[in-house]
Parts: structure tokens; C-alpha cells; sequence
């Protein structure tokens, strides 16, 4: 068996400002505040931790991102050579996220 992930950005959501997430997608806020929170403490920004975190999990064989231009894909394979500290890996694995439904973009409206 192979595993292999997408939408490691959730459709864009990790770089849009919390204030203009839609109202259904609110209840992410608190998370997505403390994931901005590792990133600001590590020094790495949201693409690149996001990005690296499903690259470093051994149980993912691929991960699949989208670009829509040459500058984005040179951009996302940089960022896939980004190592993360084991705090930063420990931190975001003990997110627990509740509403784990809009984990899924498919659910949303």
C-alpha cells in the first residue's frame, strides 16, 4: 500500500488571514493561530511547514501540491528540503483538532 496526500495547504487556507476565513471555517481559527504561532517561533513560514511536516512523516509515501506557475514549483521544492525541529513536529502533532470535518475541503460550503 502506498500513501499519498494532498492538499497540504488546505486549498490555501493556511496563508488566507484568519479574519477573512468564511464563518464556516471559523472554528479552524484557534488552530491555524497556534500553527502561525510554530511557524513564527521556528522561522519558518506556513508553506514551508506545512509543506516539510507531511514530507517528514514516514508513513507518507508522496505528497501532491498544486502550482499554478514555474516560480510556484521551484518555490514548493525549496521548501521540501526545510527540516523542523522535533519541538515544532511535537507542538503540531498535539494539535487535536475537534471539528476534524473541515479538515476536508470537500465538506465545505
Amino acid at each position: 500500500k502506498e500513501i499519498q496526500v494532498r492538499s497540504v495547504f488546505l486549498q490555501g487556507l493556511f496563508f488566507k488571514e484568519l479574519n477573512n476565513y468564511p464563518e464556516y471555517l471559523s472554528p479552524l481559527k484557534p488552530y491555524m493561530q497556534t500553527i502561525q504561532q510554530i511557524g513564527t517561533a521556528s522561522n519558518t513560514g506556513m508553506e514551508a511547514l506545512a509543506l516539510s511536516y507531511a514530507l517528514l512523516q514516514s508513513e507518507i509515501d508522496n505528497v501532491l501540491i498544486g502550482v499554478d506557475t514555474l516560480e510556484q514549483l521551484n518555490t514548493n521544492l525549496s521548501h521540501a528540503n526545510t527540516t523542523l525541529s522535533a519541538e515544532s513536529i511535537g507542538r503540531i502533532n498535539a494539535i487535536k483538532v475537534a471539528e476534524i470535518e473541515l479538515l476536508y475541503p470537500k465538506n465545505w460550503k
